[in-house]
């Protein structure tokens, strides 16, 4: 099985990304706001990564515009900022 950083290298810290609400890991649904339906598409910003066991980077924390940080797996990401400078480490 291969971790999120080698499906999706491209997504960092900082980037803006698009993502369905159905696709989000956490917070459960019952808490997200009742407004939001799981077809939804939410925009926001990856302010950090989380494992999931031994593999690596497999959720990104989000902010999104209605000041909720939410978990999401990176591999359900869509890089929005696509112009940017590849960050080469």
């Amino acid at each position: 099985m291969r971790s999120a950083s080698e499906v999706d290298p491209l997504i960092h810290e900082g980037d803006t990304v698009r993502f369905q609400v159905e696709d989000i890991f956490l917070p459960a649904a019952d808490d997200l706001p009742k407004s939001l339906t799981p077809a939804d598409q939410l925009e926001g910003t990856v302010v950090n990564f989380s494992d999931s066991g031994l593999l690596p980077r497999v959720f990104a924390v989000v902010d999104v515009i209605a000041r909720l940080s939410v978990v999401v797996p990176v591999e359900k990401l869509q890089l929005q900022n696509l112009g940017r400078t590849p960050n080469i480490l």
